[in-house]
């Protein structure tokens, strides 16, 4: 139905209406019939008027026609200048006159046969695809509004579906009733002119096509009036300054809503980039703290090796045998210091002794080893009280020795379980204390692991939380372009709208006004004026 529905939508909104809109003392229809030729040319025009009476009298009317002819009754008239006077009987007039007057509508029709310009004779009875373009010419022009009188048109014609098919009208519609197609359209010459509505253009050409085994033309026949809108109709527009207001208000708030989408694709944007920021920096801590975990483990163990170490060490450092040692050679230096004083061992001799001890064996003394000591005092003895007991006193001499080793040794045997002792308590306390340590560094790993996981969760998370914040960035970006788009081109086109009825409300009442103008075609006193053409037919 090509532009059938924007024509039908855009006359609704003017309110197209084909009744009258004026209230006369004398109603009078008027109708103008015309003949035209194949190419939309006139041969003749005739025009019947119709006087709705019931009173009798006289009845005065204007017309400018001639040849005037009463069609249906006997009453007499009387025309002087362009006043006639009817005598009525209380019955309606038919009457009817002939004029010369320009047409408000000129209909120009042109004919294609295979898309090639021919005359209508010429593709009788031929076959092909057939094209008629009829033009239409608004002849009412009002130069003081610059607007010509509205005049809708409506063409009608039928083609045989014997021999045609793919029937289509622009502007219009054809509908198949099973044997021929019924072909209407609508035409507005000078509509888009007076109100430069971009839905009116073209209303002033009808275009018919179809494909034909056998070209014939039947009568086209076109009905034109310039009644179109009534007063009331134009109800519509008094709330169009409301819709106006409320869709500025619209417009408005979607800028601001827009301005905020803008803000809101900022903010997230800005979050976005935190939200990396934080997810980086938590990466590199669960890092380090994957190598402190790691250092830890390692401390821990360490620490185990050294307390298994220590703990063996002290199990190793056991005095019983040196207190038994001590103890044993106490008692072997007691009985063989009364051994040797019961074989003759006196203080002075112990005196003597002494002063021989080898400085080696850690008793004092003077001399380097044990037989210059011997000898020393050998060579002593000799020249003493003690000559003859020489030989039994370096044997007691020898004894003494002994006895001096063995206290030696339990001394030393004594000196060693103490600093094996105070060993083993300071390795108790540095037990107790790498103990301590270690129970630290287990919670160290302990504390460790169970931050790492946490970092590793919130890594997780700063990840999740990246991605929908990313996710939400690019939401908003979208819903900011989405509201921008639809801002520019929805809002701002339906406040252009508005603007534009709003502008046309002004021209639709100048149309309305120039509607209500149009009084008749031959006359000023007419309610109605219709127009039929008739074009002629081919065979």
């Amino acid at each position: 139905m090509n532009k059938i529905n924007k024509i039908i939508g855009t006359v609704l909104v003017t309110g197209v209406m084909l009744s009258p809109s004026n209230t006369f003392a004398l109603e009078k229809k008027e109708t103008v019939y015309t003949n035209l030729n194949y190419n939309g040319s006139i041969t003749k025009t005739v025009v019947n008027n119709h006087l709705y009476l019931e009173d009798k009298g006289t009845i005065e009317d204007e017309t400018e026609l001639k040849d005037i002819l009463n069609l249906n009754g006997d009453e007499k008239y009387n025309l002087e200048g362009n006043k006639l006077t009817w005598t009525s009987a209380g019955k309606d007039i038919f009457y009817q006159g002939t004029t010369n007057k320009e047409l408000p509508v000129s209909i120009k029709a042109t004919y294609y046969l295979n898309g090639k310009k021919t005359n209508v004779k010429k593709m009788l009875g031929k076959k092909g695809s057939v094209k008629i373009v009829l033009s239409f010419t608004n002849n009412s022009y009002d130069e003081k509004n610059k607007i010509y009188t509205p005049i809708v048109t409506t063409v009608g014609t039928m083609l045989s579906d014997k021999e045609n098919t793919n029937v289509e009208i622009t502007n219009g519609k054809a509908i198949d009733t099973g044997t021929k197609n019924m072909l209407v359209g609508i035409a507005s010459p000078g509509l888009y002119e007076s109100t430069k509505l971009e839905e009116l253009k073209g209303l002033d050409e009808i275009t018919i096509t179809y494909d034909t085994t056998k070209f014939s033309l039947n009568n086209i026949y076109i009905v034109a009036t310039p009644k179109l809108l009534e007063e009331s109709d134009l109800n519509v527009f008094n709330k169009m300054d409301t819709i106006s207001t409320s869709v500025n208000m619209l417009n408005e708030n979607m800028d601001k809503i827009e301005s905020g989408s803008d803000e809101l694709e900022n903010g997230t944007n800005t979050v976005l980039a935190g939200t990396k920021t934080i997810s980086d920096n938590l990466k590199k801590s669960y890092e380090g703290i994957t190598k402190i975990e790691n250092g830890s483990v390692s401390v821990d163990k360490g620490l185990e090796q050294v307390i298994t170490a220590l703990t063996t060490a002290k199990q190793q450092l056991d005095t019983s045998s040196l207190t038994y040692l001590k103890t044993s050679n106490i008692t072997a230096a007691n009985t063989l210091l009364e051994s040797l004083k019961m074989e003759g061992l006196t203080n002075d001799l112990v005196s003597l002794f002494n002063q021989f001890t080898v400085s080696s064996f850690g008793l004092g003394g003077t001399y380097s080893d044990a037989n210059s000591a011997n000898t020393a005092l050998q060579s002593y003895l000799v020249n003493s009280p003690y000559a003859e007991q020489t030989a039994n006193l370096m044997q007691l001499k020898g004894l003494y020795d002994v006895y001096l080793l063995l206290n030696t040794d339990a001394t030393a045997f004594g000196q060693t379980a103490e600093k094996i002792n105070y060993l083993s308590s300071q390795i108790d306390i540095l037990l107790s204390a790498l103990s301590e340590l270690k129970t630290g560094t287990t919670e160290l790993t302990t504390g460790v692991t169970s931050l790492k996981t946490g970092i590793c969760s919130l890594y997780t998370g700063s990840i999740t939380l990246t991605e929908g914040t990313k996710t939400l960035s690019e939401g908003t970006t979208t819903l900011s372009n989405g509201i921008s788009t639809l801002n520019k081109e929805g809002i701002k086109k339906i406040t252009s709208y508005t603007d534009k009825f709003k502008n046309y409300t002004t021209t639709a009442k100048k149309l309305l006004e120039k509607s209500n103008e149009y009084n008749g075609f031959t006359s000023s006193n007419a309610n109605n004026t219709i127009f039929i053409y008739k074009m002629k037919s081919a065979k």
